[in-house]
């Protein structure tokens, strides 16, 4: 062996991920050390899933908990964190599409949706349907639905910082809007007259 050959650092759990996973869990849940809360509500908008925020957390808490007990500690704690939150979600709508193809019942934890529920009036019994129907959707449906109705940014913003032309963004919306039970007719108008690109001339 080399004398100057390094071992490598051993890593270590934070003493917040130490324990049985039941510990840990009643940890992530009561300070939430890895700001899981926060990291849900922002991979959410990041991938324009429709997941209840709370849901989510919830899931991904249980994820930390269980994975823990697992795997070795890593070099990116953050990065590590993220990975989990991503596999709550994939396990969210994965139990989701299992559910509606059994035909199960809903639970309280699936109809609790107020975004869908109260903000858009979906029947309670319906959320998980069209939670299904909207992730369905193409990534660019569900992007202008986020970027337009969730965070409320101007058209010409979206426009302008997306893959798409004003009647193409349009389009994608309504798309999307149609799935959580909206009647719209079909575009009769061209949009690209109204609303340009930056730096596009007018023909």
């Amino acid at each position: 062996m080399r004398g100057d050959a390094r071992v490598p650092e051993r890593r270590y759990w934070p003493n917040f991920l130490r324990g049985e996973p039941q510990e840990i869990h009643a940890r992530m849940l009561e300070n939430d050390p890895l700001r899981l809360r926060e990291r849900c509500a922002v991979r959410l908008r990041e991938r324009w899933l429709l997941i209840e925020p709370d849901r989510a957390f919830l899931r991904a808490a249980a994820r930390v908990a269980l994975s823990v007990a697992l795997e070795d500690p890593p070099a990116d704690l953050e990065l590590w964190a993220l990975e989990r939150i991503d596999q709550a979600l994939e396990q969210i709508l994965e139990a989701d599409r299992q559910a509606e193809l059994a035909g199960d019942p809903l639970d309280e934890e699936q109809r609790m949706f107020p975004l869908l529920t109260d903000g858009l009036l979906v029947d309670r019994e319906r959320v998980r349907a069209v939670g299904l129907a909207f992730h369905a959707l193409d990534e660019l449906a569900r992007r202008a639905f986020f970027e337009l109705m969730i965070e409320g940014r101007e058209v010409q913003e979206v426009l302008d910082s997306g893959p798409w032309d004003a009647n193409q963004l349009h389009d994608r919306l309504t798309s999307a809007l149609r799935v959580l039970g909206f009647v719209l007719p079909v575009r009769t108008r061209n949009f690209t007259d109204v609303y340009r690109k930056a730096g596009q001339k007018a023909p």
